[in-house]
This record gives C-alpha cells, sequence and structure tokens, in this order.
C-alpha cells in the first residue's frame, strides 16, 4: 500500500503534461486526491494499534491465570493429603503451558509493538510528504493564476490602443453634439413652456380688470337710482346744511 502511495505522490505533478485540459483543474484535483491517502494511513495505524490491544489483553489473561495457578498449587500441597500431590500436578502441568503462552504473547506483543511503531512513522513521514507536495501544488496553482492575470491585463493594455481618445475622438464629439442638441432642445421646451404660462397669467388679469371695470359700472348705476330714488321723497331731503325741511 505505501509503494501504492509513493507512486501516486509521484505521479501527480507529471499527469497534466501534454494533456489538453486546464493544468491548474488537474492539480487542484490531485490535492483533493492526496488528502483521501491520509485515511488509509490512519486505518493501517488504527489495524496494527487493534492488534497490540488485543494481545495486551491476551497476556494479561494468562498472567493472572498464572498467578491463579500457582496459589492453587501452594494450597493443594499443603493439604498433605494423598490426592494432594495429584491435584498440584495437573496445576504445574497447566501452569507450565500458561507460561509458554505468556512467554510467546510476550514476544509477539513486542513485535506488535515494534511494528506499529514503524507503520507509525512511515504514516507520519508520508503524511509530511503529502502536506508538502499539496504546499508545493497551491504554490504552482497560484503562479498560474497570477500570470493569467497579467496577461488578461497585457491582453486590456493592447485593447486600449484601439479605444484610445485619438481614435474615438469622432464618436465622443458626435455624442457631444447630440448630447448638445438634446440640451437645446430640453430648454427651449421649457420656454415655450414659460411663455404660455405667461400668457395665460396675463389673460387671467386681463379678464380680472374687465371684470372689476364691469362692476364699478354696475355699483355706479345703482349708486345713480338710489340718488334719484332719494331726491323724489320730500319727506326725506336734506338740504346741504343738513337742516331738515318743515312743510
Amino acid at each position: 500500500m505505501f509503494a501504492r502511495i509513493s507512486r501516486l505522490i509521484q505521479s501527480f505533478l507529471n499527469r497534466f503534461i501534454g494533456s489538453a485540459e486546464d493544468p491548474a483543474l488537474l492539480l487542484e484535483s490531485n490535492i483533493s486526491e492526496l488528502q483521501k491517502l491520509i485515511p488509509d494511513l490512519n486505518k493501517s495505524v488504527a489495524i496494527s494499534g487493534s492488534s497490540v490491544i488485543l494481545l495486551q489483553k491476551e497476556l494479561a489473561k494468562y498472567q493472572e491465570e498464572a498467578i491463579t495457578l500457582d496459589k492453587k498449587i501452594q494450597a493443594a500441597l499443603s493439604l498433605q493429603s494423598s490426592d494432594s500431590e495429584n491435584i498440584a500436578k495437573q496445576f504445574v502441568l497447566r501452569l507450565q503451558e500458561v507460561e509458554a503462552k505468556i512467554a510467546k504473547l510476550t514476544t509477539d506483543l513486542e513485535n506488535a509493538k515494534n511494528n506499529l511503531n514503524n507503520i507509525q512513522k512511515i504514516r507520519d513521514l508520508r503524511v509530511r510528504e503529502i502536506q508538502t507536495k499539496q504546499e508545493e501544488i497551491r504554490g504552482r496553482i497560484s503562479e498560474h493564476r497570477f500570470s493569467t492575470v497579467q496577461a488578461d491585463i497585457a491582453k486590456a493594455l493592447d485593447s486600449s490602443v484601439a479605444t484610445s481618445p485619438d481614435n474615438l475622438s469622432g464618436t465622443v464629439d458626435e455624442q457631444m453634439r447630440k448630447l448638445d442638441q438634446q440640451t437645446a432642445e430640453n430648454q427651449a421646451t421649457l420656454l415655450a413652456s414659460m411663455h404660455n404660462n405667461k400668457t395665460a397669467i396675463m389673460g387671467q388679469e386681463v379678464e380680472q380688470r374687465v371684470a372689476d371695470m364691469q362692476a364699478d359700472e354696475a355699483l355706479l348705476k345703482y349708486k345713480s337710482k338710489m340718488n334719484l330714488a332719494n331726491s323724489s321723497n320730500p319727506s326725506n331731503s336734506e338740504d346741504k346744511s343738513g337742516v331738515v325741511i318743515d312743510n
């Protein structure tokens, strides 16, 4: 598995050579593929670690049994009966089997711990390699994107020659003439509206004056009629001195 990981890491930067696809996109996908390798490495460590734990549990079980058998042997011999030696002998035989298993498990456990330690070192080394390669890929992608931006700026500068003020002078002058024409039309429309409003206001004033003159004439007529009516009634007449004439 580690050989496969090494081959993948070595081939990642070469996969896009000669490809018609965008190298930056391929490198971004390689970052994801490299990241997927880390769980496999951690899984190998976990498997080795579980083996160590199982061996430790099994060794502890036999060690406890050995202690129990030793106590049973001593108890059987202390009985000093005809069967006590036979019973103690059976316990001794079982103890020998347990001690042999303890010796084997101790060796297996030591080997498993060494294997776990080696796998952890390999895992850490591969993770560092993956992280280093990811940083390298990110650096390449950043350089590519920066160069792309520079190329776009260069294209924009090149295209600006065609849109320089000298080349656009004719178009700009035409647009300015159109703008001046629209401004003049708007001003003429405003002046016409103001003239119409002024004419309407003057007409209203004339009509008001005519109405006032007509009202004044009607008032004079009323006054004239009232004076005639007062002079035809001698009982209500007065002289200029204000003395009433007594008939």
